[in-house]
C-alpha cells in the first residue's frame, strides 16, 4: 500500500494566559465577582496598544465606586503588558477588609488575565 505522508510538525506560541481574553473593539466593561482583596496591588495581562485599560473598585453589595477608586480617580494603562499594574491617583493600594468588585473599562483593548499581589510578609 501506498500512503501519502503528509505530515508536519507544528508550534504555536501564545502569550502568557494568552488562550482566551475579553475583547473591546471600541469600548466595554466587565465587572468581577465579588472578593476579598486583603490590600496588595491589582495587576492585569492587557493588550491595550491602539487603547486604554483601566478599573474602578465597587462595593460588593451596592456596585458603587469606592471614593478615591472611581474611574476618573483610576491611572490608565495604554500599550500591550504581561504584568501592567493598574491604580489610582490617591490610592496605595486595594482596600483592606472589605468584600468588593472590580470594574475593568477597556477601549479598543484585549484583557486576558487580572489578579491581586500581596506585599510579602
Amino acid at each position: 500500500h501506498y500512503f501519502d505522508d503528509a505530515s508536519a510538525l507544528v508550534l504555536a506560541r501564545l502569550r502568557l494566559d494568552g488562550f482566551v481574553s475579553l475583547d473591546a473593539e471600541e469600548t466595554g466593561t466587565v465587572t468581577t465577582r465579588p472578593f476579598l482583596p486583603n490590600s496588595g496591588q491589582l495587576f492585569v495581562n492587557a493588550n491595550a496598544s491602539d487603547g486604554a485599560v483601566r478599573a474602578e473598585i465597587l462595593d460588593a453589595d451596592t456596585q458603587q465606586p469606592l471614593p478615591g477608586f472611581s474611574a476618573a480617580d483610576a491611572i490608565t494603562l495604554h500599550g500591550d503588558h504581561l504584568r501592567g499594574q493598574l491604580g489610582w491617583k490617591e490610592q496605595a493600594g486595594l482596600p483592606p477588609d472589605r468584600a468588593v468588585r472590580v470594574r475593568f473599562q477597556l477601549r479598543q483593548a484585549q484583557l486576558y488575565a487580572f489578579w491581586v499581589e500581596n506585599e510579602p510578609g
